[in-house]
C-alpha cells in the first residue's frame, strides 16, 4: 500500500490532523471513544495455550506452518499492513505535547500534532492498484482503520477494514476482501504503541481476509504474532485448544503447547526444549 504523491500526502495529512486536534480540543461532555475489538482472549492463548502437542503431530504441524508461511509470502500482507498502520497512529505515537519542558517547535509538519485529551482518528487510504507506477484511484478500493488514544499515547488495539484493496507483489495482483462480518484486521501493537519510533516486534494481527491472487482465492483467517530473529508465531487449532507454533527463519519451528515447550527441525523430528543436542 505504497503511499500518495507528496501533494496528496499533505492535503490528507492536514485533513485528519484537523479531524483529530478536533477531538482532542474539542470533545463534548460525555465523550465516548469507539470501543476497540476486545484482544485479551487472544493475547492469553498466546501466552498459556490450551491444545496438546504430540510430537508425532510434527508433520502435520509443520504442512500447516508452511502453507501459512507461503501466504505470507504471496500476499506480503503483513508488511503491507504495517506500512498502512505506521502511516495512521505515526501522527500519535509522535505527537508534541507543549509545555515548559517541550516548547511548541512551530512546525509546519502537517503530522506533528499536540494531544492534550482523549479521542480517536479514522483514516480511509487509497490502495495502490495494480498500474505500474501506482496510481491514486478510488477504483483501488480501500482500506480503513480506526485507532483511539489518550494523554498516555496510542491505545494498544487498532482496528480496520479493506474493501476490494488492489495492490501489487512483483508480477502479482492481489485484491482484498474481509472474509467474515467481523473487522478484517485486528491488531495488538502492545508496548510498541507508546513508543515514539514504532515498533512491530511483539505485534498480534489477527486476520479475517479473502486474498484474490491473480484469479485464485486464499484464506487469509489466521493469527500471527512478530517474534524475534524474523520468526513468525502462528495460532494453530490442534489437541482440544490451541498451540503456539514459532516458524524460524532456518526452516526450524517450535511449539509451546499445554505440556511444555518443544524444538523441531526442519525433518519433523521433535524434542522437549532443552533437551535438543543431549546424548
Amino acid at each position: 500500500m505504497n503511499a500518495a504523491p507528496a501533494g496528496l500526502r499533505r492535503r490528507r495529512a492536514a485533513a485528519q490532523a484537523t479531524a483529530l486536534c478536533a477531538l482532542c480540543a474539542c470533545a463534548p461532555p460525555g465523550f465516548d471513544k469507539p470501543e476497540p475489538p476486545d484482544m485479551r482472549p487472544l493475547l492469553q492463548r498466546y501466552e498459556s495455550p490450551t491444545g496438546s502437542f504430540d510430537p508425532d503431530d510434527a508433520e502435520l504441524v509443520a504442512l500447516a506452518v508452511t502453507s501459512f508461511q507461503q501466504l505470507m509470502g504471496e500476499t506480503d500482507i503483513l508488511a503491507r499492513i504495517s506500512e498502512l498502520l505506521s502511516d495512521v497512529i505515526e501522527p500519535i505515537t509522535d505527537v508534541q505535547r507543549p509545555g515548559p519542558e517541550q516548547p511548541d517547535t512551530g512546525s509546519d509538519d502537517p503530522f506533528q500534532l499536540s494531544l492534550s485529551a482523549n479521542g480517536y482518528l479514522v483514516a480511509t487510504r487509497i490502495c495502490p492498484g495494480w498500474t505500474l507506477p501506482p496510481a491514486v484511484d478510488t477504483g483501488n478500493g480501500t482500506a480503513r482503520v480506526t485507532a483511539t488514544f489518550s494523554e498516555e499515547g496510542l491505545d494498544p488495539v487498532v482496528w480496520g477494514t479493506v474493501s476490494a484493496c488492489r495492490y501489487r507483489v512483483e508480477a502479482r495482483r492481489i485484491e482484498l476482501q474481509p472474509s467474515s462480518e467481523r473487522d478484517a484486521l485486528h491488531v495488538y501493537w502492545g508496548a510498541a504503541a507508546g513508543r515514539s519510533t514504532l515498533s512491530v516486534l511483539g505485534a498480534i494481527f489477527s486476520l479475517a481476509l479473502r486474498a484474490d491472487v491473480e484469479g485464485a482465492g486464499l484464506d487469509l483467517d489466521l493469527d500471527v504474532r512478530l517474534a524475534e530473529n524474523e520468526a513468525l508465531e502462528y495460532l494453530l487449532p490442534l489437541g482440544g485448544g490451541s498451540v503456539v507454533v514459532r516458524a524460524n527463519a532456518d526452516g526450524s519451528f517450535g511449539v509451546r503447547s499445554v505440556e511444555g515447550s518443544f524444538e523441531c527441525d526442519d525433518s519433523f523430528s521433535c524434542v522437549p526444549s532443552g533437551a535438543a543436542g543431549e546424548p
